[in-house]
């Protein structure tokens, strides 16, 4: 359960903190107060990522080279301290001030984030459909977001190599191991 964020030049903020009570909670503004900042930051640490941003950077303040977000949060009975400091070239992150790569802190709060480009989830195209679902699995099995971004990083390599074969750079011989790469990894995360 969070308790608290604190949001440091991520979007219309310039540093501004949140204390949140267990149970329901509701964040009320005018259009363009930050209520959705307030809940993309929540879901950081389930998501890994900013979900309404192409990057992360995007985020950051107008004028300012770096973004920070602080949760505090109660994590299976343990209190826990999230960081997230993100400029345009990285972005770390900590859980207890160690730091940790994006694929652990997927999933490390479990949310749900239902805002209105999710609408796509019922009238867009399947790959909507497939992103919404890769994020919920990965929160729930860590070992999903290993396997998920080994078959991206075999996607991105086979493309490449296809490309490399239309332009007669590489032959098709190549072709085979990347296709079985990329079968065995979809068939796992299937």
């Amino acid at each position: 359960m969070i308790q608290k964020i604190r949001l440091t030049n991520i979007r219309c903020f310039s540093d501004q903190s949140y204390d949140f009570s267990p149970g329901v909670n509701l964040i009320v503004g005018r259009n363009g107060s930050g209520k959705t900042t307030v809940l993309e930051a929540a879901s950081l640490f389930s998501y890994g990522k900013f979900c309404s941003v192409e990057r992360d950077s995007f985020a950051i303040k107008t004028g300012t080279d770096v973004g920070r977000v602080e949760i505090e949060a109660i994590v299976k009975g343990q209190k826990k301290e999230l960081e997230a400091s993100i400029t345009s070239g990285e972005k770390i992150l900590k859980i207890n001030r160690k730091r940790v790569p994006n694929s652990k802190a997927v999933g490390f709060l479990k949310t749900v984030f239902f805002n209105p480009e999710t609408i796509d989830l019922v009238s867009g195209p399947p790959q909507v459909r497939r992103r919404e679902l890769d994020l919920t699995v990965a929160q729930i099995d860590h070992r999903y977001v290993l396997k998920l971004l080994e078959f991206r990083r075999v996607l991105r390599q086979r493309n490449n190599l296809l490309r490399q074969i239309a332009t007669r750079k590489s032959g098709e011989e190549e072709l085979g191991f990347w296709d079985k790469e990329f079968c065995i990894l979809a068939l796992q995360i299937n």
